[in-house]
Formats: C-alpha cells, sequence, structure tokens
C-alpha cells in the first residue's frame, strides 16, 4: 500500500498493546488510510509509516517529528492551531488577547471550508476566502494545504 496521493495528514496517539506502551500512527489521504503500530513514537516511527521521504504534502502538528518534511509541504492541522489558540485565551493577560484573534481567524477559516465541503461554495470561491485567515496566521505559503483537501 502507497500514500502517493500528494498529500496526506499524519498522527500519532500513544496506545497500550498487551499493556505495553505503543505508539498507532496514522497516515490519511481522501481514499485511503494507512495505520501502523510502532514501539516508537520519534523518527523510526514516522519513517515506518511514510518512509525516508514522505511523498507529497503531509499535513500535521508542529511536534519536531514531522520537522524532517520541509515547511514547503507541511501545512499545519487547523484543529490542532484550534486547541492552542484555546490554551492562550484560557491563559488570560495577553496571551488571551492573542487566543481570541486565532480563534475568530480559525472560525473564519471553518466556516469558508465547511461551506466548501456542503457544496455550496466552489474551489474558486474558497480560495479568496481562506486568503485573510492566512494572512492573519502568516501562512500565506502553506495555508492552501487545507484547500486542498487536509
Amino acid at each position: 500500500m502507497t500514500l502517493n496521493a500528494g498529500r496526506s495528514c499524519a498522527d500519532t496517539v500513544s496506545w497500550a498493546k498487551q499493556s505495553v506502551l505503543c505508539w498507532l500512527w496514522l497516515a490519511a489521504t481522501t481514499n485511503l488510510a494507512v495505520f501502523a503500530m510502532h514501539s516508537r513514537r520519534g523518527h523510526a516511527g514516522f519513517t515506518n509509516l511514510l518512509g525516508k521521504e514522505a511523498p507529497g504534502s503531509v499535513c500535521s502538528d508542529r511536534w519536531g517529528v514531522y520537522a524532517q518534511v520541509d515547511v514547503s509541504r507541511r501545512p499545519l492541522c487547523w484543529a490542532h492551531l484550534k486547541r492552542d489558540f484555546q490554551k492562550h485565551k484560557e491563559l488570560g493577560g495577553a496571551a488571551r488577547n492573542t487566543g481570541n484573534a486565532g480563534l475568530r481567524t480559525v472560525h473564519s477559516m471553518f466556516k469558508a471550508w465547511t461551506a466548501r465541503k456542503e457544496k455550496r461554495i466552489d474551489r474558486p470561491t474558497l480560495q479568496p476566502q481562506l486568503e485573510p485567515a492566512c494572512m492573519a496566521l502568516g501562512r500565506t505559503k502553506n495555508c492552501g494545504g487545507l484547500a486542498k483537501g487536509c
């Protein structure tokens, strides 16, 4: 099985296998999901899943192991960004303002993306709606990862 679809999303979670801590790795495209159990959470587990040279773009969180994929091919997961902004909001003080602004940006992006998934807008209409959210986060180069299926 291969994930040579040009883009995939990857994540990992701890998993107990016969009372031994393992890591469940996932890589998914629009047509295929691959799961792999591995004893390591780091580079070895990632390489076991996607190979030494992960094909195409890999949408992920900001965990260090994903840094082996060039940033130009590694759009960030918006759900993880939303959680991060929520944490900032809950910290209070100056972080609260950053969190609130980030949550507004994420909300506008999810609203546009939902309209696309529900076929209320087409792809050419979606991209301009995503651009303000991408600009607000300073991610104009990699923001299209979501618009392309992640």
